[in-house]
């Protein structure tokens, strides 16, 4: 499974907690950096999305 997250501690934490809860153990974790088309990628999404509100 892959998640995504905005990167912060807090969210790690409380998906792993969520996790434990749930009796699902995490068998590998690796952290992964955005590329830079993953960057570019989700700054004109968020321009578009701009654009279309009203």
């Amino acid at each position: 499974m892959t998640v995504f997250t905005d990167g912060k501690g807090d969210t790690l934490a409380g998906i792993c907690s969520m996790l434990y809860q749930n009796h699902i153990k995490i068998q590998d974790f690796t952290p992964l950096t955005p590329r830079l088309e993953d960057v570019f990628l989700s700054m004109i999404d968020g321009k578009e999305k701009d654009r279309n509100e009203v």
